[in-house]
């Protein structure tokens, strides 16, 4: 699913993507996550979980219910 946002984001060029799910958190939070995790591969080769739970909770703290 991440491969294809990406893929339709790259095509489009429009600059924004709208993540949205059922409560408006849940969901979008995993898949935010997800991608910035994707995102941190491609560029540092490692994942830190941890990271992405804080920058999610910092940024959005309805996305992360508990850690």
């Amino acid at each position: 699913l991440l491969g294809k946002v990406e893929t339709h984001h790259r095509q489009s060029q429009d600059g924004h993507i709208l993540v949205a799910c059922w409560d408006g958190a849940s969901r979008s939070g995993i898949f935010c996550a997800a991608g910035f995790l994707c995102e941190q591969i491609q560029s540092e080769g490692v994942v830190d979980v941890s990271q992405a739970v804080r920058m999610l909770k910092r940024r959005r703290r309805q996305f992360i219910k508990n850690v």
